[in-house]
């Protein structure tokens, strides 16, 4: 397929950024929100496509316990640094 198109391996179903967060509160330790770079990390690994709107949507899913769930400007650029960090998954 061409290159460029947004869509997650071929078979796999492309998971919302908030599916991902959720995905990994359930994993993690009870209660416990995973901090900003392991969410980058883990939406680079599932395929989502890293735009700031993805971003921020992971990140008020992992604060929706917060009165105000909006991120910080110190979580946005963590979990954005360590997205790009990784490599996008490749297509087979």
């Amino acid at each position: 397929p061409p290159a460029g198109l947004p869509t997650a391996m071929p078979g796999a179903a492309a998971l919302s950024p908030e599916q991902v967060v959720q995905t990994l509160v359930r994993a993690g330790p009870e209660n416990e929100k995973p901090p900003a770079d392991v969410i980058g990390t883990a939406l680079r690994t599932a395929g989502v496509e890293i735009t700031t709107d993805n971003v921020l949507r992971a990140l008020r899913e992992a604060n929706a316990d917060r009165p105000d769930p909006k991120p910080t400007s110190e979580e946005i650029a963590g979990c954005l640094k360590a997205a790009m960090a990784v490599a996008a998954p490749v297509a087979a």
